[in-house]
């Protein structure tokens, strides 16, 4: 892995084949996103379903000068809209809640 990998997430997150995305939340100053190989296979714009825009909007969230929001449930199906109703304190900075309110409602 070269010494710029490294320094792209807080710590080295290796790629899982799942991952889409990774960001180190303090990096306000360079705001670098880490891309997987698995971010390539989606889709670019589905929202209603995980897709590439959604993903770099839920990356860019957690940035501590932006929402520095947290990853308290992930996915982007009816059962958000559910777990936020049961946990609205936490869906408020939950990363996929701010996600989809902000990719469906531009």
């Amino acid at each position: 892995m070269s010494d710029f990998s490294r320094n792209i997430t807080c710590t080295v997150f290796p790629d899982n084949g799942a991952t889409d995305a990774a960001v180190c939340k303090p990096d306000t100053a360079k705001r670098i996103i880490a891309i997987y190989g698995h971010f390539c296979t989606s889709p670019r714009s589905q929202l209603w379903h995980g897709c590439q825009v959604l993903t770099l909007i839920h990356e860019c969230t957690h940035f501590t000068d932006v929402f520095d929001s947290t990853d308290d449930m992930y996915g982007i199906t009816i059962g958000l809209s559910f777990w936020a109703q049961d946990n609205p304190a936490k869906a408020i900075r939950n990363t996929d809640s701010l996600a989809c309110y902000i990719g469906l409602n531009d």
